[in-house]
């Protein structure tokens, strides 16, 4: 019986070694890696154009990743930042509010003051959500930002705790009809000072 055992473990781990090893060896893998290759060798646009060929499968492959909110998918969201188009970054911006919900700490880092701000990072840019999904969403990045504890992100977390509470009246708003009211003057993109 314990060779029965043995035999079958030793089995389990070379077909699990062998299918590993397969996975690795697959030029067209989509890792972390695999892209930021890919950006250092023909830059970022052109890596979101190739993403999207024959279709777009990989492309959203990438931006499940990036909702993870894993620090090595944030890092492929930060170089791929550079050359997103309209359309991309409009998917890239629900990619990475959503791992604002997981990750607050390094979704916040990845603010650059060009592409990637408050405003792109917290102003719940979901559109044809349900109402559930998008109180859903806002208590779950409030809660995760609420509880982040990251000196380096503090001035961010405030801001985007209050860009995420002012959407609940900017749509109250807009259901009644009523314009969109401007932007609170403490939603700044500027880094926060270091002491």
């Amino acid at each position: 019986m314990k060779m029965r055992i043995i035999g079958l473990v030793i089995l389990l781990f070379c077909s699990g070694a062998f299918a590993a090893s397969k996975a690795k060896a697959r030029p067209d893998a989509l890792t972390p890696q695999s892209v930021m290759r890919q950006v250092e060798s023909i830059g970022a646009r052109a890596t979101i154009q190739k993403l999207h060929e024959p279709n777009a499968h990989r492309w959203t492959a990438v931006l499940h990743r990036v909702q993870s909110g894993k620090p090595e998918w944030l890092a492929v969201a930060r170089e791929l930042s550079r050359g997103l188009d309209p359309e991309t970054s409009a998917e890239m911006r629900n990619a990475l509010a959503k791992a604002l919900a997981v990750n607050p700490g390094g979704v916040l880092r990845l603010i650059d003051g060009r592409v990637i701000d408050i405003d792109y990072l917290c102003g719940v840019p979901f559109t044809n959500r349900t109402p559930a999904f998008l109180k859903g969403y806002r208590a779950d990045a409030t809660r995760a930002l609420k509880k982040l504890k990251d000196p380096d992100v503090e001035d961010y977390k405030s801001q985007c705790i209050s860009k995420i509470e002012r959407s609940v009246e900017i749509e109250r708003l807009l259901q009644l009809g009523a314009p969109e009211p401007e932007p609170a003057p403490e939603s700044t993109n500027e880094a926060p000072a270091k002491e």
